[in-house]
């Protein structure tokens, strides 16, 4: 089998599955690789203290086999071929407009045929608690979990793959970011508020409650109100009277600060209380009557909003869930 070979220190091909295992492995987590045949494989890493990320390109047939917990959350940015990703039940379907999150401390596989290309994200998840607590202004004793699933087309993770590959090719290459401390810092900033932001995960209504305190007290108000009032239906005036302003203040308000209108906010705080419902759901649960209950009243423009948000059906969340 030809050698693995090393081109810059970061960098690393070869054809030999030990190799590649080692190569993938870490202390606390052993990568065990299963060819089916020959294998060809290239690997190209960067990193800082908290955020790594690794660009893997493979041909051949190649199950990989991870034993051991890992400290760290894994996000798969696919970009040509194929995976079988079985970090779940049912595990995840990887393909190119589909990312994948891994939690790092679940042992499972990964199965590739043919050419598969992505680009891996690991973030340290100790990071992302105290990031979270930071947030939240209150300890965090629950590990987060993400939705395994990540709509890379639109959104919030298409941005979050557009961000992670200039991270990465600030990193390596010409390595330019490590020559921009504050740029570097900076961005991987943005990364990590992204991921606890924009990607459901078991605390997300508690991530879009919290209002800064340089935010415009009417502002404050009608978020608080909102909150309070979910599931009930509220008007416009009623917002705007309750935050003591007018109706075209408040849109003004919401438009300067969070670049939205105020329904539109209201609605999305909604969609994510279904998806905390959903997510938690028993067998049986009706998903219409979770909809109904946050105020989505029409099925059909409900699924519409709610696959624009998430990146599947309502009926697809809850049968990950079930299953």
């Amino acid at each position: 089998m030809d050698q693995t070979t090393v081109s810059d220190g970061n960098s690393f091909q070869g054809t030999d599955p030990d190799e590649l295992s080692a190569l993938l492995s870490t202390s606390a987590s052993l990568i065990r690789t299963e060819p089916r045949g020959k294998i060809r494989y290239s690997c190209k890493f960067g990193s800082i203290d908290r955020l790594s990320l690794v660009d893997c390109s493979y041909e051949g047939q190649i199950q990989f086999e991870r034993k051991g917990a890992s400290d760290k959350l894994l996000i798969f940015f696919p970009v040509v071929g194929d995976a079988h990703i079985g970090h779940t039940k049912m595990g995840s379907f990887s393909t190119p407009g589909i990312g994948t999150i891994a939690d790092g401390k679940m042992e499972g596989r990964v199965e590739i045929a043919g050419r598969r290309r992505h680009l891996l994200l690991l973030l340290e998840k100790a990071d992302l608690k105290q990031r979270l607590a930071n947030m939240l202004e209150r300890p965090i004793r629950r590990d987060v979990e993400f939705y395994p699933d990540i709509n890379l087309e639109e959104g919030p993770g298409r941005l979050l793959q557009m961000l992670s590959e200039a991270a990465f090719s600030g990193l390596t290459g010409e390595k330019n970011l490590q020559k921009a401390p504050l740029a570097l810092t900076n961005l991987t900033e943005t990364i990590g508020n992204l991921v606890l932001e924009a990607l459901p995960h078991n605390f997300s209504s508690a991530v879009a409650r919290p209002v800064s305190a340089t935010t415009p007290k009417q502002l404050r108000r009608a978020i608080d109100y909102m909150h309070a009032h979910l599931s009930e239906p509220i008007r416009l005036e009623q917002i705007a009277a309750e935050a003591s302003t007018s109706t075209r203040s408040l849109q003004n308000m919401f438009q300067r600060f969070r670049n939205t209108t105020p329904m539109a906010f209201l609605q999305e705080l909604r969609l994510f209380a279904v998806r905390q419902e959903l997510l938690e759901a028993p067998p049986g649960i009706s998903v219409m009557e979770l909809a109904q209950k946050w105020g989505f009243m029409h099925a059909g423009r409900f699924a519409i909003s709610y696959r624009k948000k998430f990146g599947e059906l309502p009926s697809q969340t809850i049968r990950v869930r079930i299953s």
